[in-house]
């Protein structure tokens, strides 16, 4: 920006300018935060890799006392929100993707942050042993995404700690939000929000490095044509074994049987999908050795895994536009 006085131009200082529009297509997301394995010879921050070109370019880096995880996306907005940090404090914000900045941040005492491709919420803490939730979503603030009127009160299961949810995001699919409990034994609990009927359920601890919530889009049975959104677990190491990647059946309330396994653990994984649904893929961020991580994609019509990166540092990854 210029200022003109005197016939001469002034600097004023700079501005960042975009066309407001959210690309056609996603790109993938790294996010590089607290944990993070390979900080802090790699800087904190948001990095943008394109899924065609795997181009890698920075967005930001973060501060010394900053911050960000549990990272989301609503297609569409281009804008990642989560949970940050910043100079002590923790609250939810929004980074928006076009004009580079942290907007909107909001003060609220959040354990998790859940997510569909419409929606994303943030769970809170209503009382000593209730739990609620709250829309999130952005850009802005409306009557839309404010509290709603009935704010849900959802008893927490005995014996589950609130700060235990906080590990992983998880996802909203087939009216069932589905969470991860680090329950701090070498085990993980998958625990399970039944939306309509307000009730949290918990259920046998599982041996694994970790257990993250995953979403997928799959044909619908009544119209192939359609697809519908599915949530599972990711189980990682389970048993010392083999990575488990599995649906979660919302009726009986246990893991389907697998639909792909890898030897190597997981950190965290993205859903891609084509408008027209003919390609779906799972992005997957595995364990690397001491070069650092990599990232593989399943593709769900072929059923194999295939490279994509070598030497990653995130320590979640999210597609968003």
């Amino acid at each position: 920006m210029f200022l003109e006085r005197a016939g001469q131009l002034q600097p004023l200082g700079q501005i960042s300018v975009a066309d407001g529009q959210s690309p056609e297509e996603p790109y993938l997301y790294g996010i590089t935060n607290s944990h993070a394995i390979y900080t802090p010879t790699v800087p904190r921050g948001i990095t943008r890799i394109d899924l065609v070109t795997q181009e890698i370019s920075e967005v930001i880096q973060f501060h010394d006392d900053e911050d960000f995880h549990l990272a989301a996306n609503i297609p569409g907005t281009n804008i990642l929100c989560g949970i940050r940090e910043k100079d002590g404090s923790s609250f939810i914000d929004g980074y928006d993707l076009c004009m580079h900045y942290w907007c909107n941040p909001v003060e609220r005492n959040a354990i998790t942050i859940c997510s569909d491709f419409n929606n994303t919420v943030s769970l809170e803490m209503a009382g000593d042993k209730l739990l609620t939730y709250c829309s999130i979503s952005y850009p802005v603030y409306t009557r839309l995404n404010m509290p709603p009127i009935h704010t849900p009160e959802i008893p927490l299961p005995d014996g589950l700690k609130p700060e235990s949810l906080s590990r992983y995001p998880g996802v909203i699919a087939d009216a069932h939000m589905l969470l991860s409990a680090n329950n701090g034994d070498g085990t993980f609990s998958p625990v399970v929000i039944d939306i309509a009927k307000e009730k949290m359920h918990c259920y046998d601890p599982i041996k694994a490095e970790a257990l993250i919530p995953f979403r997928i889009m799959e044909p619908s049975p009544e119209n192939p044509n359609s697809l519908q959104c599915k949530g599972g677990y990711i189980v990682s190491r389970a048993n010392g074994g083999d990575t488990q990647f599995c649906l979660w059946d919302t009726t009986a309330g246990n893991l389907k049987e697998p639909f792909a396994t890898y030897p190597n653990a997981v950190r965290s994984a993205a859903m891609y999908y084509s408008k027209d649904g003919q390609t779906r893929k799972l992005y997957v961020q595995f364990a690397g050795y001491r070069e650092g991580d990599f990232i593989e994609t399943y593709d769900f019509q072929t059923k194999e895994w295939r490279m994509f990166m070598f030497y990653v540092p995130f320590a979640e990854i999210l597609l968003a536009r």
